[in-house]
């Protein structure tokens, strides 16, 4: 396994160079419409948007083309690797995203720090009214999260990623079985992803309904006709987000389980 995600780690490396280029040019066009303000700010927000929507939505292509890369190519597994197990290949695949998406946020926290002490070197009287604004909103709504609410939402978070990577890591594995000389085979990976999804959201939903989940909803809305206490709909949210994160590791390991399966006895390694 190490050697499977020390091999996808430093496959990346163009990848990497890349990837920081491109954060270095987001992050110089945010400071300059800092910097210039007025309507450059506007420059500025939609440069924060692309980094962050971006930075996700990259690492889950870069997940998805790479194992489907390898399923056609098998360059990497057949010379080096090989014989080597299914359930190896697709948990160092998962691993790695992970690790890829950590890196990511990481970086774009950090970069987010630093345009917040830039903006507030730049206009400190105005960012220093605004915070104290939001600062004492959130101590009168008594909304600030706790430290284990916050890792309670990290951990669902990351969680419901991985599961969605497993989708795709299975759905493409489907298509590898059942289709593989298919010329169409990224619509085909497509559907059978759009199906697994659809099928885990309504088994979610099933499950989560067992925990009370339309009767919270129905008492969410009604409270919400009124002014009710912040923490009252808080309470909601982190129940299901700790509902979550036990739920998504049965999803995952059952993913993932399929999909080792299927890669073992229906494709050729």
């Amino acid at each position: 396994m190490m050697k499977l995600i020390k091999y996808e780690i430093l496959r990346k490396q163009n990848n990497i160079f890349i990837a920081i280029a491109i954060l270095a040019f987001l992050e110089l066009g945010i400071l300059f419409g800092l910097y210039k303000g007025g309507q450059w700010l506007t420059l500025s927000v939609f440069f924060i948007f692309i980094m962050v929507t971006c930075g996700i939505l990259t690492v889950f292509i870069d997940t998805v083309r790479s194992y489907s890369f390898d399923l056609n190519q098998k360059q990497g597994y057949s010379l080096f690797l090989t014989p080597t197990s299914g359930y190896k290949i697709i948990g160092a695949k998962g691993l790695v995203s992970l690790i890829e998406l950590l890196t990511v946020v990481l970086v774009v926290f950090g970069l987010m720090v630093i345009n917040f002490q830039f903006t507030k070197y730049l206009y400190y009287d105005s960012v220093n009214e605004v915070t104290a604004q939001i600062i004492r909103f959130i101590n009168e709504s008594n909304i600030l999260p706790s430290l284990s609410q916050t890792f309670l939402f990290v951990t669902a978070s990351t969680f419901e990623w991985f599961t969605v990577i497993m989708i795709a890591i299975l759905a493409i594995t489907l298509r590898k079985t059942i289709l593989s000389d298919s010329k169409i085979g990224w619509i085909i990976s497509l559907a059978f992803f759009i199906a697994l999804y659809t099928a885990m959201e309504l088994i979610n939903a099933t499950a989560l309904a067992s925990f009370g989940f339309i009767g919270d909803m129905t008492d969410l809305t009604r409270i919400s006709s009124t002014t009710p206490d912040p923490s009252i709909i808080t309470g909601y949210i982190y129940k299901y987000l700790g509902i979550s994160s036990i739920l998504f590791p049965i999803y995952i390991g059952i993913l993932f389980y399929f999909s080792g399966k299927l890669l073992n006895k229906r494709v050729d390694l």
